[in-house]
């Protein structure tokens, strides 16, 4: 964090720069089957549900970006 100016009183400006940290490389990504692509299975079609409990298809479309909502 470098300070730069006091904004008001007892307020200061700052410039902070983040890094990732290097063991966040070693995080497994968890593939979807084609199933469950967008967070609920059989999308698109009028069975589909969503895969996890307690979320509903809208939720979970939303969550992934689904396109098709």
């Amino acid at each position: 964090m470098t300070p730069t100016f006091e904004a008001a009183d007892g307020m200061h400006g700052a410039i902070v720069r983040a890094t990732k940290p290097a063991d966040s490389m070693d995080i497994p990504v968890v593939a979807q089957g084609e199933a469950s692509c967008c967070g609920v299975s059989a999308c698109c079609t009028p069975t589909e549900q969503a895969v996890e409990p307690g979320v509903t298809v809208i939720e979970a479309k939303s969550a992934a970006g689904c396109g098709c909502q």
